[in-house]
């Protein structure tokens, strides 16, 4: 398996992009530059299920797994991905211990959750890989987001539901819940992440987020996350862009 989990398991160190544009080329070209895993972004981002789909397609072979950040709570929309084939569902902004719980139910067949068993699926192989039932359970990882003050303030409760297997702190949303919003050098917004990163690790759940402004990679591992978001596709398009722009104009 190349699945998010299983790296995780393996106690990887992993290095990630966020895809927030739909092309299956981008993703495809993302998985040429090294990273070890691509965050497809529904929440943020314009692709619909077709288009994930299609990136998912792109990655198929190449042993970087996909985390998909759902755009909504939908049970039936998260039902879709899984039979589509994803692996690895993100769930943004999450806030109590409960909530949590029903998106870990909403992933996992009965007993163990409420997903519908349909047949015919991608996530089978079509029916070629009957197997996928019993498989399910322990390959698919639930991601959470603690992105505001009362989701830290839960963060023990949120990570020891049963079920978690990556929580992602998101600082652009958590300056925002304390009326700071992008203000990432505030002692406020940084003593909130921080306290984050402090109640993730007590926890012992594997931890991840984006580069924090003014740290770099090696730096959120080095504070403990095994997964570090390095960049967006479009950040890293439109820097290299312009960086080429200003070389000619120098």
């Amino acid at each position: 398996m190349t699945t998010l989990t299983r790296k995780l398991q393996n106690g990887e160190r992993l290095i990630g992009c966020i895809q927030i544009m739909a092309s299956a080329d981008v993703t495809e070209v993302l998985s040429t530059t090294g990273i070890d895993m691509l965050m497809i972004d529904q929440e943020h981002g314009v692709g619909n299920l077709g288009d994930l789909v299609a990136q998912l397609r792109a990655l198929k072979g190449c042993g970087i797994p996909a985390l998909v950040r759902v755009p909504t709570m939908d049970e039936g929309y998260v039902h879709r991905l899984l039979d589509a084939g994803v692996t690895s569902i993100l769930f943004p902004s999450m806030e109590s211990a409960e909530d949590v719980r029903k998106m870990v139910r909403t992933c996992h067949y009965p007993p163990a959750g409420v997903r519908s068993a349909g047949g015919g699926l991608r996530a089978t192989a079509y029916d070629s890989d009957m197997g996928y039932y019993a498989r399910a359970k322990d390959e698919i990882l639930v991601g959470v987001q603690i992105e505001s003050a009362k989701g830290v303030e839960a963060a023990a409760e949120i990570c020891a539901v049963e079920g978690v297997g990556l929580v992602v702190i998101g600082p652009r949303d958590l300056s925002a819940s304390i009326g700071k919003l992008g203000q990432f050098g505030d002692e406020k917004v940084k003593a909130l992440f921080a306290e984050a990163e402090k109640r993730i690790l007590a926890a012992g759940v594997p931890m991840g987020s984006v580069v924090y402004q003014g740290l770099t990679a090696q730096d959120m591992f080095t504070r403990g996350h095994r997964v570090v978001l390095a960049g967006t596709d479009i950040a890293w398009l439109a820097h290299s862009a312009r960086a080429a722009v200003e070389s000619v104009n120098k």
